[in-house]
């Protein structure tokens, strides 16, 4: 109503003045919001932070992730779509030391509902269903091929592990982990 009111003003005072086509535009910009139908969220950090002790030997950490930590809220039910999961090296805060994507691993699964209906075409990729895959490269997480079904949020109780080789130096480690979302 403002922008309408404001041209009409400026149009009538350019033609007062005589610059009229100084002033005239015959294109408008128009920007139109429309809300989306596939969210993901993250509701916790997805900074990956932990603290290492010298070792000689190799060592694993599983860390549980909690529930609800990713999530996918498909409110169509029909639209392919899919996620992926990434993680960056681990590198020593204030130091030289690094943790290689090699060495960082997901699993993730049970697909739980956390609103509307259950939808059997919201899948976990096959590379971390239930087992443990690297995620130095992007993984398909959630995914769902398009057909029809019902509209729903969804999550999964995943699990991140990490080696730690032998003899990384003791300290403070920082990587990120990325979660996307894909339209297909």
């Amino acid at each position: 109503m403002f922008k309408s009111n404001l041209k009409t003003f400026l149009l009538l005072t350019a033609i007062w003045i005589g610059t009229y086509a100084l002033i005239y535009a015959t294109n408008i910009l128009r920007l139109e919001i429309i809300p989306g139908t596939i969210t993901i969220s993250s509701d916790k950090s997805t900074n990956i932070i932990i603290d290492i002790t010298y070792s000689t030997i190799e060592e694993t950490i599983d860390i549980n992730i909690a529930t609800w930590t990713f999530a996918v809220r498909d409110l169509n039910g029909t639209t392919a779509y899919y996620t992926t999961i990434q993680a960056t090296k681990l590198n020593q805060d204030g130091g030289t030391g690094t943790i290689s994507t090699d060495n960082i691993e997901f699993k993730a699964g049970p697909i739980i509902k956390i609103l509307w209906a259950d939808n059997p075409n919201v899948q976990i990729g096959s590379a971390l269903n239930w087992t443990f895959g690297n995620i130095g490269d992007p993984k398909t997480y959630f995914y769902n091929t398009g057909a029809t079904g019902p509209a729903g949020e969804y999550s999964d109780y995943p699990t991140l592990k990490i080696t730690i080789p032998a003899n990384t130096p003791s300290g403070t480690y920082e990587g990120k982990l990325y979660y996307l979302l894909k339209k297909n």
